[in-house]
C-alpha cells in the first residue's frame, strides 16, 4: 500500500505492546505469511534488513495493500521487541490496531 512516516519510538512501543498481547508476529518469514493470509494490518521493516527481504516485504505490502514503515535497524527493533535482532514485525489484529491508532500512533 503506502510507506508511512511514523514516529519510530511510538511504532516500536506499539508493536512491543501488540506482541505482548499476542497480536503481532516477528520475523520476515512470519510477517510475509501474515501478509499473504490477510492477517497483517501494519508492517514494520528494519532499514538494514537484506535488500531481498525488504523488496519482498514491500512488494507483498503493496500487492495486499498493507501499510508499512521502516525502523532504523534490526538491533534496535530486536532490543525493543525482546529479541537479539528483528528484520520485520507486523500487527495482526485490526481491533488492536484501531485501539492503538486512537492515539495517532499507527496506520
Amino acid at each position: 500500500m503506502a510507506q508511512m512516516n511514523w514516529d519510530e519510538e511510538k511504532m516500536l512501543s506499539a508493536v512491543s505492546f501488540a506482541r505482548k498481547a499476542g497480536k503481532a508476529v516477528l520475523g520476515s518469514e512470519s510477517v510475509k505469511e501474515a501478509i499473504r493470509l490477510g492477517k497483517a494490518k501494519c508492517v514494520l521493516i528494519a532499514g538494514d534488513a537484506a535488500q531481498n527481504t525488504k523488496k519482498s516485504l514491500i512488494n507483498s505490502c503493496d500487492f495486499y495493500q498493507v501499510n508499512f514503515a521502516f525502523c532504523s535497524d534490526k538491533n534496535t527493533m530486536g532490543m525493543r521487541l525482546g529479541r537479539e535482532y528483528c528484520a520485520a514485525a507486523a500487527i495482526t489484529d485490526a481491533s488492536f490496531l484501531k485501539m492503538l491508532n486512537g492515539g495517532g500512533v499507527l496506520c
